[in-house]
């Protein structure tokens, strides 16, 4: 895996948050953007480091998420379903919000940018892995679920 190309793919994904982008379709950019990083999680291996380094001082900006707003305005609130593999036919629906799911990816791929740049490779890719299985990957699966459904109507 090239750490400068999934360096890049992050950093495509984090300029959402950051400044109006002009795309002749936002939506199908975003999509192949988050399919991009998608590929990631199945090329990466790391070994773990156990060095003990200095945490990520992770702040909340309000501009980011009119930033989102920004380059899509078109975003809307949608269903998600609380159980996806059990009670089927009798889950509870819970809403969605596309806006948060890109803001809190882009918030998690800004500490593994954070990791690359002052701690280590491995240690980034940790919190790549780790974020994914605990946090963004469901936000990613969530939105690009909602980007799908959006596009064509359904």
């Amino acid at each position: 895996m090239n750490i400068q190309e999934f360096k890049k793919v992050l950093l495509n994904i984090i300029k959402w948050n950051e400044e109006k982008i002009s795309s002749e379709n936002n939506y199908d950019l975003l999509n192949k953007q988050l399919l991009d990083v998608y590929q990631f999680v199945f090329k990466i291996t790391y070994i773990f480091d156990e060095k003990d380094y200095n945490n990520y001082d992770r702040k909340i900006n309000k501009k980011s998420w009119n930033n989102i707003q920004n380059n899509f305005p078109e975003f809307q609130q949608y269903n998600v379903t609380k159980d996806v593999s059990v009670n089927i036919s009798n889950t509870e629906l819970l809403i969605g919000d596309p806006i948060d799911d890109l803001n809190d990816i882009i918030n998690d791929f800004k500490e593994v940018i954070w990791c690359l740049e002052n701690t280590s490779e491995n240690d980034a890719l940790w919190y790549f892995m780790f974020g994914y299985e605990s946090h963004w990957g469901k936000h990613l699966s969530d939105l690009l679920y909602y980007l799908y459904n959006s596009k064509f109507g359904l």
